[in-house]
């Protein structure tokens, strides 16, 4: 999924939403990664740049299902390194950056988090 900013210099961000295979990935955090190296090998972010949209200004977040459970979300943020980000930090750029109030965003990803 790719989310656009409505204002020139807000981030961007690429979605990558995976279910849990129990044959290829051990651990939640296995499908992350293969969710964000899913994000890489198919150039989701050459659309966004086309559009005049700076690398850098360019998130990328992975999220790994196991039935109703999901992982913290990750992303790669400069130079191919990888960070964890707080829930309440995606809450607000959420609610900030797509027109969300927080109760909406909060309703959309509670049901799935794990702290």
């Amino acid at each position: 999924m790719l989310l656009e900013p409505r204002n020139q210099g807000d981030d961007a961000m690429i979605l990558e939403f995976k279910v849990q295979d129990p044959e290829d990935e051990k651990e939640l955090s296995d499908t992350v990664n293969a969710a964000l190296k899913r994000i890489k090998d198919k150039n989701y972010a050459a659309a966004l740049k086309a559009k005049g949209i700076p690398p850098n200004n360019i998130r990328k977040y992975g999220f790994a299902f196991c039935g109703k459970k999901v992982l913290q979300i990750r992303t790669f943020i400069e130079n191919g390194q990888e960070f964890g980000i707080p829930k309440l930090d995606v809450l607000q750029k959420l609610a900030g950056k797509f027109d969300l109030d927080h109760e909406t965003a909060e309703q959309k990803i509670e049901e799935f988090w794990i702290d």
